[in-house]
């Protein structure tokens, strides 16, 4: 089925000029770069609940979390980089942005703001990297310059300017960007804002955690297991295997430590390590509740996979409780559809408001693309921008293709 009988343009302008706009993106939103987790989750929950050793689990959970921050958290410092590798995902990033915020721009109606929330489990920098490039009003939570500090109460601000001749006031689109499971830019430590200076996430400009854990990994790789043998993932049961026969080295034990101090949720059932993180994570989760349960509003997800077990419940009970609420889940291939699916049974949604939306396929069914993040955005939201919009912003932004150029190759 092409996806236009899905989700036909004219429906889906209707949908966004009058809804309470909502995205919720995950790993596969960024995968052209990013490792995505597969069984990490897993696997460490099965190894928390294993009967081997504190010394045995200690170096398998290092091993995996060595992993992970090679193919996930460090690539940050490079995309910050402009690493050649990173183009298409920068490029599609800031063609999304872009073009969310020029539909925001056209928004005629009056009774809603020109906002737009965007939630993503993903603890990378590539949206905030992709706003700041385009010099896009962006709430992340953050106040302050010189020691950002996060704080829910923040969100929600509405942003105005004033013309200099006339005094005129219009709305400036804004996008509100809630990171749930926490970022690789977040970092714990006392704000010296508060009476009692009470421990507060700050924003870690320099990324000094990440240069800090990477240290500690280069001097503790030697005596880390193999969680990857030509390509494919080494099970738990072989790493449990291969922990037998090696020691519990002190450079491991620093390596953890230093990856403990990270400001994100982890890849485990138990997920959280510090108390400001746990509190800070169900303060988003009510928020994401929250905009959901309002009269016309709209999710659009991408990249999630609805493993997770939170998120999915509040979703499926929004869908439930709100029959105003439209989800549209785009599937990256046609045959994910049925993976969604059977984590969302239709008999559980009885207002039938979500639809999946699938790629286009030829006539023998086979799917033509993909629905990653540059085909949703050409496909779906560019053709919602009027022409005289798209051709201006194209040019500012051939313009800026330059200055672009030389600040990240």
């Amino acid at each position: 089925m092409n996806p236009e009988t899905e989700l036909p343009a004219s429906r889906l302008k209707d949908v966004v000029e009058n809804s309470h706009v909502n995205f919720l993106f995950g790993a596969g939103t960024s995968s052209s770069y990013f490792n995505v987790l597969g069984d990490i989750e897993n696997d460490l929950t099965a190894l928390d609940k294993s009967s081997l050793g504190k010394k045995r689990k200690a170096l398998i959970q290092a091993s995996i979390f060595a992993n992970f921050f090679d193919g996930v958290l460090y690539k940050n410092r490079t995309l910050l980089d402009g690493d050649s590798e990173s183009r298409q995902l920068r490029h599609d990033y800031r063609q999304f942005v872009r073009t969310l915020h020029q539909v925001l721009s056209q928004r005629r109606s009056t009774l809603l703001n020109k906002q737009v929330n965007i939630f993503t489990t993903n603890v990378d920098l590539a949206f905030e990297l992709a706003m700041d490039e385009l010099g896009m009003d962006v709430n992340d939570g953050f106040v302050g310059r010189f020691l950002p500090v996060f704080d829910t109460t923040n969100f929600g601000s509405l942003r105005y300017k004033q013309s200099g001749r006339y005094e005129n006031i219009s709305e400036v689109p804004t996008f509100n960007l809630f990171k749930i499971h926490g970022s690789v830019g977040w970092e714990i430590k006392d704000s010296g804002q508060q009476v009692d200076n009470e421990p507060r996430i700050v924003f870690d400009r320099e990324l000094s955690l990440l240069n800090d854990i990477a240290q500690k990994l280069q001097e503790a790789r030697k005596n880390l297991l193999a969680t990857v043998e030509n390509g494919v993932a080494v099970s738990l049961a072989t790493l449990a295997i291969g922990s037998k026969a090696r020691a519990l080295d002190k450079s491991v034990e620093v390596f953890l430590t230093a990856y403990e101090k990270q400001v994100i949720v982890n890849p485990t059932k138990e997920k959280f390590r510090t108390t400001v993180l746990d509190q800070s994570y169900y303060e988003l989760l009510r928020i994401f509740a929250n905009v959901l349960e309002k009269e016309n509003s709209v999710l659009f997800v991408h990249g999630f996979s609805f493993r997770d077990e939170h998120l999915r419940q509040l979703v499926l009970r929004a869908a439930r409780s709100n029959p105003t609420l439209q989800i549209y889940v785009f599937c990256f291939r046609s045959d994910d559809k049925s993976s969604y699916q059977s984590l969302i049974p239709t008999e559980m949604v009885k207002n039938g408001n979500i639809a999946y939306v699938t790629p286009a396929v030829d006539d023998n069914g086979n799917d033509l693309d993909s629905n990653t993040l540059n085909v949703v955005t050409e496909r779906f939201f560019l053709p919602l921008v009027s022409h005289s919009v798209r051709a201006t912003e194209e040019q500012i932004a051939e313009d800026l293709q330059p200055i672009a150029t030389n600040l990240h190759d």
